[in-house]
This record gives structure tokens, sequence and C-alpha cells, in this order.
């Protein structure tokens, strides 16, 4: 779900130096060429360095400006953060281009370790108890029985992890697992809610900055649903934007989507549109469904710990259980 704002070889804490360091060369005045090379020298990833220096070249002796440097010398880098910077520089307005990168950054950062955090504890029980469950096996039946009945469980976490690290971030090229995978997120019943609140975050974050940088709303909205990190949403954006290029109004084009946009979401649009500030209702859209995204990820925190505690605790007493009654089988045999 982070994918969005990953370079292919910048972490999210390089991005978010880089960016800072721009921002606050462009605050301060100095010249691109020389505050790419202060930046450059800030920075510890020497790939990255490199890439800012050619960069600095780029400005000084070809005059390419700086959303073009970025296009030649880091192409992995999201179309919203390059469509960003171009407006900001046509428009005069580029710290507050590099601001709001900044800012996106540093919610994705922020959602990550949130992410992180939440799972940390489930994952501990369950990687715990699939070891220490089989323990009363060993004693009744020997140790390789012990582990044969965890072996499967190690087999399974391998190939999660191989599928994970190869097999998964191929998806992202792949237009047809993406779209199956991004539609069922959305879709499952109970955590397709908390999926679809992030991508209504994001999708409404982007759009509202797009649209007070003065872009035109198709272009907008395209670059809003690459941002929300959901092929299905995109795919879904593709009549959206033709209509709006047309001159239909975006609430109405919304509510032609019950499945991703509730209704709340599009009477504010609606509302937005028919007060002229469209910009601060989806900002505030954005903010809105964040906020309801962490609450939804917190309380289905709350809730799994006592339920993987509840049930490991089940299963240990079935063990425990299931050890001395056949312990009291055998004893009755002799009796």
């Amino acid at each position: 779900m982070f994918h969005l704002v990953a370079h292919a070889t910048l972490s999210l804490n390089q991005q978010h130096g880089l960016f800072t360091g721009l921002a606050q060369v462009v605050r301060s005045g100095v010249p691109l060429s020389a505050g790419l090379s202060h930046v450059q020298e800030g920075i510890g990833s020497r790939h990255l360095a490199e890439s800012l220096g050619r960069m600095s070249r780029a400005i000084t002796d070809r005059g390419l400006s700086l959303a073009q440097c970025f296009s030649t010398f880091m192409p992995g880098l999201p179309p919203l953060f390059l469509a960003l910077i171009e407006q900001g520089e046509t428009g005069g307005s580029l710290e507050y281009s590099l601001q709001e990168i900044v800012s996106i950054i540093e919610t994705s950062q922020a959602r990550r370790r949130q992410l992180i955090s939440a799972m940390a504890y489930p994952c501990t029980v369950f990687l715990l108890s699939i070891f220490l469950l089989p323990i009363p096996l060993a004693f009744s039946s020997g140790w390789p029985a012990y582990i044969l009945a965890v072996l499967p469980w190690i087999l399974l976490l391998g190939g999660g992890i191989i599928y994970g690290l190869t097999l998964w971030p191929r998806t992202h090229l792949n237009d047809a697992p993406a779209l199956t995978r991004d539609r069922m997120l959305v879709q499952m019943p109970f955590i397709g809610r908390l999926f679809r609140k992030i991508v209504l975050a994001r999708f409404a974050r982007a759009l509202g900055a797009m649209t007070r940088s003065g872009f035109p709303m198709d272009r907008a909205l395209e670059l809003a649903s690459i941002s929300a990190g959901n092929r299905y949403l995109r795919i879904q954006m593709l009549m959206t934007k033709e209509a709006v290029s047309r001159g239909a109004c975006l609430s109405d084009e919304l509510s032609r989507l019950p499945g991703l946009f509730p209704p709340s979401f599009i009477s504010m649009v609606k509302t937005g549109e028919a007060s002229g500030q469209l910009d601060e209702t989806l900002s505030s859209l954005g903010s809105l469904y964040e906020t309801e995204s962490q609450v939804a990820l917190d309380t289905l925190t709350k809730m799994l710990g006592p339920l993987i505690g509840v049930l490991v605790l089940g299963m240990i007493g079935y063990r425990i259980i299931s050890f001395y009654m056949a312990r009291f089988a055998v004893l009755d045999g002799l009796l």
C-alpha cells in the first residue's frame, strides 16, 4: 500500500531529506544549482549524491528546469511529485510545491510506522505460538513429531516472505493482478473499509493539492488517482476524467461510483464545488479520512491483541488437555 512515494533506489527517509533540503534552499533564495550542491553534501546515499551533482551541472550548463532534471536523472519519482514541481516552477510557487511533497512523504512515513507498530504484537504472538504450541507433542510423541508439526508453518512463512519480496512487487507492473488485488482490498467486508479510507485520504489530499496549484481538473484527477495507490480506483477515474473534461460536475461523476465514494464524500465535494472552495474541501476530506483510517487501524489493533491472546490460550489449553487425556487413557488401559 506504500509504493506511491517510494523511489526505486531511495527510501522514504532519503526522499524526505532531499525534498526538505530543497524546500529550505528555495525558501532561502539560494540559486538551485548551488542549493543542490548544498543538499548533496548532507545526503548519505552515494547514488543520490551523484544524481544531485548531475542535476546541478545540468541546471548550470544546459539550463534545465528542476522538473526536467528530476525526470531525467530520477525517472522513478512519482508523477505527482514531478507535476507539482513543474507547476510550482511555472506558477512561481515552487516552495509551496516542495512543502506539499514533504507533507505527502511525512504522511506516508507516519502511516508506515503506525502499521508496523500495529502489527508488531500480533505477529510476535503468532510466531511464538508456532514454536510453543507443539511442545507437548514433543513429550508425548518425540521431537521428530514436533519438527513435523512446526515444519509446515515454517515453509508457509518462508513462502509468504519469498512471495512478498519477489512476486508481490511485480503485481505493480502487471495490470491484471494489480487490478484484481486492489479491487479485492477495497471491497472486502470488514478490512476493506480501512483500505478504502486510506485510498480516499490519498486521493482527496492529492486532488486538493492539484487543484490548489492550478492544474486542470482532468489532469488533477489523473495524478490523484495514481497517487491513491489503487489500480481499481485509477481505472474508474478514466471515465470520470473524460466526463469532467467535457464539463460534467465532479460530484455527479463520483456519485456513479458508490462502491468507492461514500455519500458523505460526494456531498462535501458538491458543497466545495458550489462554494468555489473545492481545494480546501478536498484537503479537509483528506485530513478527515486520514484521521478515520488511523482510528480504524487503532481499533483493529486493539481487537487483534485480545483475539490472538484468547486464541493462543485456547490452543494451549487444548494441547494440555489432550496431553493429559492421552496419559489418563493409558492408565485406564493398565488398570
